[in-house]
């Protein structure tokens, strides 16, 4: 592996739980609400900063998986989600240029977690996007994640092949 990009990772603790703020929206808009479908009404009350971008991003991109998901493989895989012990326990630090971004505001994996991440990933860039929950991309802050995916790019293509 070149590199590695760890985005809003999903870091419960061995019982499963996680440390996460509380769910917030920063800037409301009204308008967000409305001519949503019954299955869509969620979608603005997970949104930290609402805007009729982010709500037609989540439409557009993510209601069609939703709603075409598997839904019993899904209750299986939340069943038995906790990797063993033995998995989830660090090895050799990662050498190569690594991307750890995370939501101030994810209200679903948090991002505390992930600061434990950094000795494992020395030549890791962290940053917690304020204004952003477990959207982090596409639909929220997607200015800023851009501008910190492309420099990993840049840092993963300067260094070359991976060793054996």
């Amino acid at each position: 592996m070149r590199g590695a990009a760890l985005l809003v990772p999903d870091l419960p603790a061995a019982d499963g739980s996680r440390d996460v703020p509380p769910c917030v929206t920063i800037v409301e808009d009204r308008a967000t609400a409305s001519g949503l479908e019954g299955d869509e009404a969620w979608i603005p009350d997970v949104l930290v900063e609402q805007s009729l971008r982010a709500v037609q991003e989540i439409r557009d991109h993510d209601m069609p998986a939703i709603r075409a998901a598997d839904r019993r493989f899904l209750a299986r895989l939340e069943a038995d989600y906790l990797l063993p012990a033995t998995v989830a326990a660090p090895g050799r630090p990662f050498e190569r240029p690594s991307l750890i971004l995370t939501g101030r505001q994810d209200a679903t994996v948090g991002y505390r977690a992930a600061w434990g991440l950094l000795d494992e990933f020395p030549r890791a860039t962290y940053a917690t996007l304020d204004l952003a929950g477990h959207w982090l991309g596409r639909v929220e802050r997607p200015d800023a994640f851009g501008a910190l995916v492309r420099d990993w790019l840049e840092r993963v293509a300067l260094d070359g092949s991976p060793e054996d």
